[in-house]
């Protein structure tokens, strides 16, 4: 008999350290997002739960996935997703369809016996909604930027300086009981940086701490901030994690059970790009393939290079973006490895696509993910 990967999700609530196991879960990684992780997820109500008050105090939460080989297929693999349901709700699903149909919608990803997958985030509890009659509860859960969200400045306008850029970031998100990576020396090095001027280093009356972030290090230095699972602050100037993962819907390796593949005009789709490129001293370099989006690339200080030839850019930048129209929605067995920025590999018995990995969501007890890819190629 083939052995099967046996999927179990549980969830530790910090303050009390105690952990219960997950009903059923919905949790998502989407490049798009704000907070970038965000779940929701039911347990058993025990007096500890019912007490949970996200409003009153900052409740951690660490939720566990693991991937467990070696156990052998049984009727439960199928029963299971049936449990509760009358057997008319088999034939009801399956109306009409081969008995492969039955096979493929429990289809279970089949590795080598004794190997596992552990992985956990440590999220936020935004809601916690209590049903007495069914004696469950349902949390909705945030990785940390839920907190720079709320995090607002609720007077007059604030002057954060610091010898660094890093030492204002770390200021920030220390408010909200955070921490960040190191940024690296033109950050963190203050004989390699400048203290912020009070201008561009004013946090507003009425701003979040979000948008204050926002405006000092995406609009100025063109960094990306999220938070990753474990509730660290990062800054990247590029999500891609230089990670390959494939996918396959056939051979024994195969762990696809559906695709959906779209081409759009409609996403963040153009025709024509338009770059201006400033260095340190104000000089701008341009590049063009066409007037219609224009992209300003940073000025003063900026540590990324002047590209030597704007308009090859400029084409390089089209490309990209054209590509985005093109997205591939797949359906498959559960794989906690993957992460939002890896580069995916699709192969099929009719062709091989790849592209960005731009949101991953993992369903419980389903056992099964959601893999969206943009900038999608045949190769």
């Amino acid at each position: 008999m083939p052995t099967v990967a046996e999927h179990r999700a549980t969830v530790e609530i910090e303050k009390t350290g105690e952990v219960f196991r997950i009903i059923d879960m919905s949790l998502g990684m989407d490049l798009e997002w704000t907070p970038f992780i965000q779940a929701k997820l039911t347990v058993p109500l025990t007096p500890d739960i019912d007490k949970l008050d996200p409003t009153a105090e900052v409740l951690w939460v660490t939720v566990r996935l693991d991937r467990r080989l070696g156990r052998t297929d049984t009727l439960a693999d199928f029963t299971r997703r049936y449990r509760g349901r009358k057997v008319s709700a088999v034939s009801s699903d399956f109306n009409g369809d081969r008995l492969s149909a039955v096979t493929a919608a429990t289809y279970h990803d089949y590795d080598t016996p004794g190997v596992e997958q552990t992985r956990t985030f440590r999220l936020i509890i935004e809601t916690n909604e209590v049903d007495r009659a069914a004696a469950r509860a349902t949390l909705t859960l945030a990785s940390a930027e839920s907190l720079l969200l709320t995090d607002g400045n609720h007077g007059r306008d604030i002057t954060m300086g610091g010898p660094t850029w890093g030492d204002v970031l770390t200021t920030v998100v220390a408010r909200s009981g955070l921490t960040r990576e190191p940024l690296g020396p033109f950050y963190d090095d203050p004989l390699t940086t400048t203290t912020p001027d009070n201008v561009n280093a004013r946090w507003l009356g009425g701003a979040s701490a979000w948008d204050f972030l926002q405006q000092q290090y995406r609009q100025r230095w063109d960094l990306f901030i999220y938070a990753d699972e474990q509730g660290v602050i990062r800054l990247r100037r590029d999500r891609s994690t230089g990670n390959n993962r494939t996918l396959r819907s056939a051979g024994p390796e195969r762990s696809v059970i559906n695709e959906v593949f779209t081409a759009s005009r409609e996403d963040n789709w153009y025709e024509a790009v338009h770059v201006i490129w400033e260095n340190a001293r104000g000089i701008a370099y341009t590049g063009k393939r066409g007037p219609v989006l224009e992209i300003r690339r940073p000025g003063v200080g900026a540590p990324e290079p002047i590209p030597e030839q704007p308009d090859i850019y400029a084409r390089k930048f089209l490309d990209n973006i054209k590509r985005r129209g093109d997205a591939l929605e797949l359906l498959a067995v559960s794989d906690y490895s993957l992460t939002p920025g890896d580069l995916g590999y699709y192969t099929t018995p009719r062709t091989n696509r790849r592209g960005r990995i731009v949101a991953v969501e993992w369903q419980w007890p389903q056992d099964e993910m959601s893999v969206r890819l943009r900038e999608v190629e045949t190769i």
